[in-house]
């Protein structure tokens, strides 16, 4: 994330040119969260929430200023131990002609309201019982609690506009069978239909991109009968496993950190057809653990062309192929580690990386490959979306673990 800080041209009578925008903001969430008996304090340039130990950075990300407003994009990463990633959350602040601290004040307050009371809600195993769901996983049971945010409506108003649980009954079709063994998943929605019938949808799944979702959306937008006027409806999602059902991963971030930089450096030092051949074998040794060792033989390629070539649309399911040759879809949401694996991938990168050493690991990725040969057979890298992934795992290989 980019943020832009000292935009301020010119006297600012709200605020002294010698605070950033980062720093007005982390004042104003400080005030806005106090405002909902929250209790927190600014640390090394973070928001901490003390009672659930929850760290927030903020900074804006775009500006544009119009005649008479002025647009700020706040961007919020929300960090917590039970989340093996951060939660992204961009959202609008709108400010009166040239009022930053107004768009700062809007923006913050519905961050609040809309994102951050539902990520707090989801450190207390309480629930809707009309809400509550059941999944069943090989052979866990698992019990969920959906916490759902408020329906941020523009636009727009007619009759029944505001119903928080409608767009999660719309997609819980598709969220179902995502859920894996995590405590929490995060499900983001933007979905507005412009003045000319233009549709515009974004939907994540723990900050990956939603296609299913989006389409349903684009559905769901096409039934509203708003005649030539905007409307837009955003929502923030947040599913807790409860507390009878879940329970603790073998790996977190510590203990996964050596075997992901360790496979990363057998990859770089692979430099001969025996090397090469041998990889797989080098990478158990050093787990001590087959489904882990397959997981990094096999993701660790493709997550170098997912970071290399962003703009594509990756499919998020991976085929399994057992030994006998039977195969079993499953989603890439319900792989324990994966995430983890990705999280720190992206570290030891953006620490520093030797070009050739990168490229020497990505030129492994059966995707880059496919992707590769399209773009040579004339296609457009905006236009093209990859099939699942297949990877060849043993008979006994449990994601779940």
């Amino acid at each position: 994330m980019v943020f832009l800080k000292k935009f301020f041209n010119g006297k600012d009578n709200t605020k002294s040119q010698e605070e950033t925008v980062d720093d007005i903001i982390l004042q104003i969430l400080k005030e806005e969260v106090m405002l909902k008996n929250i209790q927190s304090e600014i640390i090394n340039n973070e928001l901490v929430i003390n009672e659930c130990k929850m760290t927030i950075k903020a900074g804006v990300s775009n500006k544009t200023q119009h005649q008479n407003a002025i647009v700020l994009q706040l961007d919020f990463i929300i960090k917590h131990e039970n989340f093996d990633t951060e939660i992204l959350e961009s959202v609008a602040g709108i400010g009166r002609k040239n009022d930053i601290y107004h768009a700062i004040r809007n923006g913050t307050a519905s961050f609040v309201s809309n994102v951050l009371e539902v990520i707090a809600d989801g450190f207390c195993d309480t629930h809707n019982p009309e809400l509550d769901f059941e999944t069943l996983l090989g052979d866990r049971q698992q019990i969920w609690h959906p916490k759902i945010g408020g329906l941020h409506a523009q636009g727009y108003y007619g009759i029944n506009t505001i119903d928080n649980s409608r767009i999660f009954n719309i997609l819980k079709d598709e969220i179902v069978p995502r859920l894996g063994t995590k405590r929490f998943y995060w499900i983001k929605v933007y979905v507005s239909r412009q003045a000319d019938g233009e549709i515009i949808t974004q939907c994540t799944f723990n900050n990956e991109p939603f296609l299913k979702a989006q389409q349903k959306m684009e559905e769901y937008a096409q039934s509203w009968n708003t005649g030539n006027q905007f409307k837009g409806e955003k929502q923030f999602i947040l599913i807790r496993q409860c507390d009878k059902t879940w329970r603790q991963g073998k790996y977190n971030y510590e203990n996964l950190k050596k075997y992901v930089f360790g496979t990363i450096e057998l990859f770089e030092n692979c430099s001969t057809e025996a090397d090469w051949e041998g990889l797989f074998e080098s990478i158990a040794d050093l787990t001590g653990d087959i489904d882990l060792a397959i997981e990094l033989y096999s993701f660790i390629p493709e997550l170098y062309c997912k970071f290399t070539l962003p703009e594509i649309q990756y499919s998020d399911e991976v085929v399994l192929i057992k030994p006998d040759g039977s195969k079993t879809n499953v989603y890439l949401s319900q792989l324990s580690r994966l995430t983890l694996i990705k999280r720190l991938i992206r570290e030891k990168l953006n620490t520093g990386f030797d070009k050739d050493k990168y490229n020497h690991i990505l030129f492994q990725s059966a995707t880059f490959k496919a992707i590769n040969n399209a773009l040579n057979q004339g296609g457009e890298l905006e236009n093209l979306a990859t099939l699942p992934l297949a990877i060849n795992v043993t008979e006994d290989y449990n994601p779940l673990n």
